[in-house]
């Protein structure tokens, strides 16, 4: 395929392997880390995925845009964009469907190709392909929700949307496609945020809801989330039945796009239905106010101490950003619901916005990153000084979606030459806190039985805190290990309320929240939504800050007391990750990360040798006593090996120290945990943490090395 020697449409199959095996080898020579036969099997398996791909969507009557597209990146032999657009298809994770809109990899295309994308949504000189979000791909997925959907006798459908860029035409085309089903399908009339998406779901006794989102991921991606009847993810049984669904859908997405009429309509997204009337009378326009005001009135009744809440709150500071996101509206009225009389709201960051602006054009959207707690800090201070800060109680913040919760506040006086003046609460630390207070206030206030303790339960992922558990068996609660990810939280509590047992919690260290609770057995614990919640994760905060305000402490000063009482002891929780900033962004970069993980998997090897022998193999100078690998499952991105789904953990003398490595669902990266207990001796809370510090930096460091060499 020379330049200007062919025309695009007569390129051939074999002329376009050649070019994209030459293209290929060429990139992986530059990589040393992978070896030449992984690069040799990777290089074949993606050329012809991606080729076959690219047949298949020309033979579609797809619009002339895309297909001009398509056709200008061959004729200009753009095969880094040709691969990240067409080498693979959009699959089902451990939360949700989501995808790049645009493969741009050049950092000043991406801003571009989206401001084209949010005026037209087949830009001749945007590429899109199976590997990215559009809206053929998009009517595959929603196509095989669909038939899910009419097969399992499904008659309500709820969708909603986000910020995104193209959330609300992708909104209006998957409404469409459901109402030509004969579905009644309930649409928010405005942007709204996953809470009151679920929420929604369980209001209005819908079968089943679709959130538009890409929830923290940067602002290239947009996405599906899926809310089941029980106002949560599907349970397993249900995912697959759905994941079964999509990919016949998407093996015939010649299918999906005989849902439009013209190429011309595909803008309007108008969908081939021959009963319009009975369409719109199935149509219902959902008012985001009226779902707002009801969400709101429902959550502050999760406050466990009205009394409490009712002395403090008016001298509660707090300060809040949506980061460009969904939040903004929902906690304002919140706020005002709660009764705190000023909230010092960062105005740069109130307005929804796709291309979230204030954040690096390669953005990090995720709670818990340095970055974005910093962005949130130094956007305060611009608009309300240093002084306004050293004031707050907290500072709070809402991901783009609102599922989740982030916490700055400042760090005890006794800490701040060590940590800084202001700090991240950790989810780990967040929730320990929390869920201490609840159970506090139930046993103290409300004074339950011993056999009402017996029915409530805790879940938490294995990779969060024991520091919740240790806080769960002071009190004689169970607190139950789960899988990483909601849905496989979500699924666990739902076996246990089958057993008539009541979830006051479920708890990810990446700042997702909820209670469960039991609607089906009568207890005086609310049930609410099965997906996370930042909301919800406001009010347990508020309510704690009020508490707080009474003992003349603060949230840091709470959870430095727990850390030393002896049943429950200090938990020094660390987070790494590979990549140290970003993640793993092309397809030249996915066998880069699945080298690293066949190099862990060879190092557990030795260190599961030498664990049995009287010298085993040391990280930051602890001895590996065991190593845990957890249920194998093929990983989606993985083309080269089976690494264990859920990871490998390595153990310190300790069940309760160790080091986990996990290759992450939603994101390309790989995710390093630490857990470290240790009885602060002497009652010396900050040379306990100082010290554990340290030893999690040199593990990270010592890990590192290893796979290096």
């Amino acid at each position: 395929m020379a330049k200007n020697h062919q025309t695009p449409e007569s390129f051939q199959r074999s002329d376009m392997e050649k070019k994209l095996n030459e293209f290929m080898t060429k990139k992986f020579s530059k990589i040393d880390s992978i070896s030449k036969t992984n690069q040799r099997k990777y290089i074949k398996t993606i050329s012809r995925n991606t080729v076959d791909n690219i047949e298949r969507w020309l033979s579609l009557k797809i619009p002339t845009e895309l297909r001009n597209s398509i056709f200008e990146y061959i004729k200009n032999e753009n095969w880094h964009e040709i691969l990240e657009s067409f080498n693979d298809e959009i699959s089902y994770d451990t939360s949700h469907i989501r995808a790049k809109m645009t493969s741009s990899l050049s950092s000043r295309h991406i801003l571009s190709d989206l401001q084209k994308l949010s005026t037209s949504s087949f830009p001749d000189n945007v590429i899109q392909g199976t590997s990215t979000f559009n809206q053929i791909t998009l009517l595959g997925i929603a196509l095989g929700i669909a038939n899910y959907a009419k097969k399992s006798g499904y008659k309500i459908i709820v969708v909603g949307f986000d910020n995104r860029v193209q959330s609300k035409l992708f909104a209006t085309i998957v409404s469409d496609l459901f109402l030509s089903y004969g579905f009644k399908t309930n649409i928010f009339n405005n942007l709204c945020s996953t809470p009151e998406l679920a929420f929604s779901v369980k209001k209005l006794n819908a079968d089943l809801g679709i959130m538009i989102t890409a929830s923290h991921n940067d602002k290239r991606f947009n996405g599906i989330k899926i809310i089941s009847k029980s106002s949560g993810p599907p349970n397993q049984k249900e995912k697959k039945k759905i994941n079964n669904n999509i990919i016949i859908s998407q093996k015939n997405l010649g299918a999906a796009y005989n849902f439009f009429k013209t190429e011309s309509e595909i803008n309007n997204s108008m969908i081939t239905n021959h009963s319009s009337i009975k369409r719109k009378s199935n149509l219902i326009k959902i008012s985001n106010q009226k779902i707002t005001d009801e969400f709101i009135r429902y959550i502050v009744k999760f406050i466990s101490n009205q009394s409490t809440i009712r002395r403090n709150i008016k001298n509660l500071k707090i300060g809040f950003s949506a980061i460009h996101g969904t939040g903004y509206k929902p906690a304002s009225k919140l706020f005002k619901k709660l009764g705190i009389r000023k909230t010092m709201f960062i105005s740069s960051m109130i307005k929804p916005d796709s291309l979230f602006p204030l954040f690096e054009t390669d953005q990090i959207l995720e709670p818990g990153h340095d970055r974005v707690y910093e962005k949130i800090i130094n956007e305060f201070i611009k608009e309300y000084g240093k002084k306004q800060l050293e004031n707050l109680d907290a500072l709070l913040f809402t991901d783009p979606d609102s599922d989740r919760i982030g916490m700055i506040c400042q760090t005890p006086k006794n800490e701040q030459k060590v940590f800084g003046k202001y700090r991240f609460v950790t989810g780990n630390e967040l929730w320990t806190v929390v869920i201490w207070f609840y159970l506090q206030n139930l046993f103290t206030k409300h004074n339950l039985s011993l056999n009402t303790k017996n029915n409530l339960f805790v879940v938490k992922s294995f990779v969060t805190s024991d520091s919740i558990k240790a806080v769960c068996k002071k009190f004689h609660i169970k607190c139950i290990d789960g899988n990483v990810g909601f849905p496989e939280l979500t699924n666990l509590v739902q076996k246990n309320l089958k057993k008539n047992l009541v979830n006051i919690g479920i708890f990810e260290e990446s700042n997702g929240f909820t209670i469960a609770g039991n609607p089906n057995f009568k207890s005086n614990i609310l049930s609410h939504i099965l997906e996370k919640d930042g909301f919800l994760g406001i009010v347990k905060i508020i309510e704690l800050l009020a508490y707080a305000k009474s003992k003349n402490s603060t949230f840091l000063d709470i959870l430095n007391q727990l850390y030393t009482k002896h049943e429950i002891g200090y938990f020094h929780n660390f987070r790494s990750q590979i990549p140290e900033n970003g993640y793993f962004d092309s397809v030249f970069e996915n066998p880069e990360k699945d080298q690293i993980l066949l190099n862990v998997e060879k190092f557990t090897k030795i260190a599961e040798r030498y664990s049995k022998t009287k010298t085993p193999l040391k990280l930051g100078n602890l001895s590996i006593s065991k190593v845990k690998k957890y249920p194998i499952v093929k990983n989606m991105h993985n083309t080269q090996n089976k690494f264990p789904f859920e990871g490998i953990r390595f153990f310190f003398n300790s069940s309760e120290n160790h080091l986990t490595i996990r290759s992450s669902s939603t994101e390309s990266k790989i995710r390093l945990f630490i857990q470290l207990k240790i009885i602060p001796e002497g009652g010396n809370l900050l040379k306990t943490k100082c010290d554990a510090e340290k030893i999690s930096k040199k593990i990270i460091r010592d890990f590192k090395k290893i796979l290096q060499n």
